[in-house]
């Protein structure tokens, strides 16, 4: 019985001690650039209007002329609006008749003037009485600018009978029509600039990095995308929202209406590891990776149970793809060929 159980001794510890006892685990592995993946990051966002006119009258007087009907297309220069222009017409007439006479006026001064000049130097005349000659020639020179200047405002007047465009574009509102009074101020038309238009978009501030680094960013509404390029990011953060302004230039020749809503779409500039390679370990998330032989343990910073996470590892780590339940920090593993 004794040599029996001897036998059965040596069988067990001959058992455990064999090579096999000791052999490599032996693992499967893949590139991580193979099953990296990306997340696409989207926000709301909306399309403004560069140029939205809001035109006015300067002067107050009656519309004679209001061809124009919303939706129409009219180029720069051309007219929008135009007012009766008698009265100012009636000023301006009446400011060239008082130059006219305030010339006249000037050259009998100047006249006078250089009589005086004459007679001063033989004593014929005072002093104070040339005096006066001058100071009455100065102001007819004086009235004459005056009225000069009145001549200006006049003519600025019979400008203002005529609204021109400031900008090709649009009439898309029309708020008086031919026979109404305008007043200065009160708004007519709303003519709006229709190839001038950008994407705003209010983005968390932390998230400002990923939309620099994104290497395409487009708006997407309704069944149409537009490409995207930053044109400025406003350096202020909204105390209350933790939100950056960002202005986005479209880079597509057909362009979305303003005002419209969208999403500004871009892909975020991290890998992401997925979930199926994310292992647990004396309370830590990570991944294994073979590296000389050894399966060898990364702790994943803000990985959480059965999500990918986002992960700087090199592209060409090899990440162990089986075996994980029962794989150890620094185990030494084989790999399958």
């Amino acid at each position: 019985m004794h040599k029996f159980y001897s036998f059965i001794l040596t069988g067990i510890i001959g058992f455990c001690f064999t090579p096999a006892a000791f052999a490599e685990r032996l693992v499967e592995t893949i590139r991580f650039a193979d099953i990296a993946e990306t997340r696409t990051l989207q926000f709301p966002a909306r399309v403004i209007n560069l140029q939205l006119a809001s035109i006015a009258a300067e002067a107050s007087a009656r519309i004679t002329a209001f061809p124009l009907q919303v939706g129409d297309v009219i180029e720069q220069g051309k007219l929008l609006v135009e007012l009766d222009c008698k009265t100012p017409q009636i000023n301006q007439t009446r400011i060239r008749a008082a130059i006219k006479q305030l010339l006249a006026r000037r050259k009998l001064t100047e006249q006078q003037l250089d009589r005086a000049r004459r007679l001063s130097t033989s004593s014929s005349i005072s002093r104070d009485e040339l005096d006066q000659r001058q100071t009455r020639l100065d102001a007819d020179n004086a009235s004459i600018e005056e009225q000069e200047a009145n001549l200006e405002a006049a003519k600025q007047s019979v400008d203002q009978c005529k609204i021109k465009a400031p900008f090709s574009g649009m009439l898309v509102e029309k708020l008086s029509t031919t026979g109404s009074y305008a007043s200065p101020g009160v708004v007519l038309l709303k003519l709006l600039k229709t190839d001038a238009v950008e994407v705003e978009l209010e983005i968390p501030a932390n998230q400002i990095a990923a939309l620099q680094q994104a290497k395409r960013i487009v708006f997407h509404s309704q069944v149409t995308t537009y490409p995207l390029n930053i044109r400025s990011i406003i350096p202020l953060v909204n105390s209350n929202t933790l939100q950056q302004l960002v202005r986005l230039s479209l880079q597509s020749p057909a362009l979305p209406p303003g005002g419209s809503f969208g999403l500004v779409r871009f892909d975020a500039p991290e890998l992401y590891l997925p979930a199926a390679y994310v292992q647990k370990r004396d309370g830590d998330f990570g991944v294994f990776s073979a590296q000389n032989g050894k399966a060898v343990f990364t702790r994943l910073v803000g990985a959480e149970e059965a999500q990918a996470v986002a992960t700087s590892l090199p592209a060409e780590t090899l990440i162990i793809s089986s075996q994980l339940q029962l794989l150890q920090h620094q185990e030494t593993i084989s790999l399958r060929p």
